[in-house]
């Protein structure tokens, strides 16, 4: 797929999460409570009440909070109390196999984002650097690839996005 078809597949992503008035209920896994309250802060400048955040600050509280009440998306810091990098996506994967991550890398750190995606998460953010749009495209996307997802199907693509806040690139990675 080229970044056209790519960058119109996100744009579909962003219309249907514009137009669905459902709220999307989404579980932050993180242990920075300002991180939290930045995240709730661009969702909400998104605008109307299309998301329904809940923040936990360790995996395991995250772990129960999907099994007692379910959400739309996760999105999972991969540094929290409780452990640290690729391994709290397969931990999150094992305990909750049905739930779309997006991961937060702390730093500018492909490597450590790719290799989230490897584990099983459908889509990364490099913290501090997207805004409420991206985030939100970003959360639609990973719920719309998981539901898409047939287990040993697909191939990987990979495109660079421009972040219009920083004039860097984000990379975005998924199975079709």
């Amino acid at each position: 797929m080229n970044f056209a078809a790519h960058y119109c597949e996100l744009e579909n992503c962003w219309l249907k999460l514009t137009m669905d008035k459902t709220p999307t209920k989404i579980l932050i896994i993180g242990d920075n409570p300002l991180d939290a309250r930045l995240v709730r802060q661009l969702l909400l400048d998104v605008g109307e009440s299309r998301f329904e955040p809940v923040d936990v600050g360790r995996l395991a509280d995250g772990i129960r909070q999907l099994k007692d009440n379910g959400c739309d998306t996760v999105l999972l810091d991969l540094s929290v109390a409780d452990g640290a990098g690729i391994d709290l996506v397969a931990r999150l994967q094992s305990a909750v196999a049905q739930a779309p991550i997006v991961v937060l890398p702390a730093l500018d750190d492909r490597r450590l984002a790719l290799d989230g995606m490897r584990a099983g998460a459908q889509e990364f953010l490099i913290k501090a650097s997207f805004a409420g749009p991206l985030l939100a495209r970003a959360l639609r996307y990973a719920i719309d690839v998981k539901n898409e997802r047939a287990p040993g199907v697909g191939s990987r693509f990979e495109v660079a996005l421009p972040n219009y806040d920083e004039g860097k690139s984000v990379s975005v990675m998924a199975e079709h």
